[in-house]
């Protein structure tokens, strides 16, 4: 019975307390400092907005801006006692890109890094700028040019433009990509497990649609970049990787290991492979592309251990192939569940595979480039299908429009709010509508039309990542008749997970489809 009498004193000694703190937090701040951002309301102190962040944090950041009156001026939430400013406006993100100094990304990469597995002194040893004579020893050697003297992770960011921006390392790592595109893309090399079933003369057959395009977009990158080696070691990474890559957002997240087990065991697994990998000769490995061998060569001048080279093109290749075929498969489904779209793209792209001779891989991506429906459907199943966030931390007070931040805080930008502003993109934004940039090609090059992200976080890989959507498609809908097998919804995207890149569809989504040979 004590317990139970002493409820309410306890209700009535806690009650002023709480309602002074939601005074003060949501009437008289505000009241006294203007200029920062407005905190959406909450009710448990420290907490804050941590569940329904995690649950569907798109869904928040949208009920958010609209209760601020869909302004777009830069808000806050508190997660697990930290201001996090939310930025939805294009022009608030691009002043947030053109101030790196005092909005960085930096800790948030080292942090990652050291859950990736890297150890604590691999991790000092690259963010460390090289001393005058360490650099002139470096340059002696051969090694990748520093002329800024930079440390290892920035000067990382010119290796990885240096082989995914155009130019001849990006030319011949896509005749290699593209080429096995094309190869995995041929009738006879299409997994079993894929295969659902198929007629006597087999010339037609039930696949799995999302099972087809992964199977070949991950075979694809993991062989281009890292080689034929990889599979050597364990011809299941790609499982692997897949495994930990539905689950991915619970390690972005720390999810506590008892409510994570499945994607930390698929996470070993692949990194056991990325460690085993890396402990064999150089030379067993020299199919690997100038990238790889570039990073491995850097890393081990700057003091590190293969492992902790390992761990770190893990967190690469996690990033190479986790959006790609979501993508693909986006576009894809999109073209199959719209029967006059998929007209037209097949008018555009048939006529490529219709000759007696198979076209190059370079001479297919040369034509598709210039499909105006191929290419509007591209863009839109991009701003559909993305839901990235970029994280910047605040090093010091500073101005963002006309809002100020707090040093110590974090920032966030969540590009979904961007892509789906329909003062940009028109009206009914969520929907998939071809004519938006169909009829307005420079949409795509909108502020807010930023799918690949911007700043210092702007893909590397957008260029290799085009070619290799467009040209599955190309092949898919160019090769063969592809048909929805019998009557089924369009698959959902899965947004009550928290996503790190392109919108994945929830677990044991897909299309069934009748692929016919032509």
């Amino acid at each position: 019975m004590g317990t139970i009498d002493s409820f309410p004193a306890i209700i009535f000694t806690f009650a002023p307390l709480w309602v002074t703190w939601w005074l003060w937090r949501f009437v008289i701040s505000p009241t006294l400092y203007p200029s920062r951002p407005k905190i959406l309301p909450y009710y448990i102190p420290w907490l804050g907005h941590v569940l329904p962040f995690i649950r569907d944090n798109n869904r928040l950041i949208t009920r958010a801006r609209l209760y601020f009156g869909n302004t777009r001026e830069p808000f806050a939430l508190v997660l697990g006692g930290q201001y996090v400013y939310i930025l939805t406006s294009s022009k608030d993100v691009t002043t947030c890109f053109q101030n790196p100094k005092d909005l960085t990304f930096d800790a948030y990469i080292e942090d990652m890094q050291l859950r990736f597995g890297g150890s604590q002194p691999a991790v000092k040893a690259i963010w460390t700028v090289p001393s005058p004579e360490d650099l002139e020893k470096r340059k002696n050697e051969g090694g990748y040019p520093n002329p800024h003297g930079r440390h290892l992770v920035h000067l990382s960011e010119t290796i990885f433009k240096a082989q995914l921006h155009p130019g001849a390392r990006l030319n011949k790592l896509s005749i290699t990509f593209l080429g096995i595109i094309h190869d995995r893309m041929n009738w006879g090399s299409t997994p079993d497990s894929l295969i659902r079933g198929r007629n006597q003369t087999d010339t037609e057959r039930i696949v799995s649609l999302k099972g087809l395009i992964q199977h070949a977009l991950l075979y694809a990158a993991t062989m281009s970049f890292f080689g034929q080696a990889i599979f050597r070691v364990d011809p299941k990474i790609m499982d692997y990787f897949a495994a930990f890559d539905e689950d991915s957002w619970q390690f972005t997240y720390q999810v506590p290991e008892f409510f994570s087990r499945k994607m930390i065991i698929a996470k070993r697994r692949a990194q056991r492979v990325f460690d085993e990998y890396f402990n064999l000769p150089q030379s067993e490995r020299a199919d690997s592309c100038w990238m790889v061998q570039t990073l491995e060569k850097e890393m081990l001048a700057a003091g590190t251990k293969s492992k902790d080279i390992s761990a770190y093109l893990m967190m690469f290749y996690w990033v190479l192939n986790g959006n790609a075929w979501k993508a693909t498969f986006w576009l894809a489904s999109h073209i199959i569940f719209n029967s006059e779209l998929n007209t037209l793209i097949e008018d555009e792209v048939r006529p490529l595979f219709l000759g007696s001779a198979e076209p190059s891989p370079e001479e297919v991506m040369g034509c598709l480039n210039n499909m105006p429906v191929l290419s509007a459907a591209y863009n839109e199943a991009l701003r559909i299908c993305t839901s990235s966030i970029t994280v910047r931390d605040v090093l010091k007070d500073c101005t963002v429009g006309r809002v100020s931040l707090q040093k110590g805080s974090r920032l966030l930008i969540p590009y979904k709010q961007m892509l789906l502003d329909e003062h940009v993109f028109g009206s009914d934004p969520e929907s998939f509508q071809v004519g938006r940039f169909l009829e307005k090609p420079e949409l795509a090059k909108d502020p807010s039309s930023r799918s690949f992200g911007g700043g210092i976080t702007y893909c590397p890989g957008r260029f290799l990542a085009q070619k290799e959507i467009l040209t599955l498609i190309g092949i898919l809908f160019g090769r063969y008749e592809i048909r929805l097998h019998g009557g089924q919804h369009f698959p959902r995207m899965e947004m009550k997970k928290p996503c790190l890149g392109i919108v994945g569809p929830v677990e044991g989504e897909d299309f069934i489809v009748q692929m016919k040979r032509i």
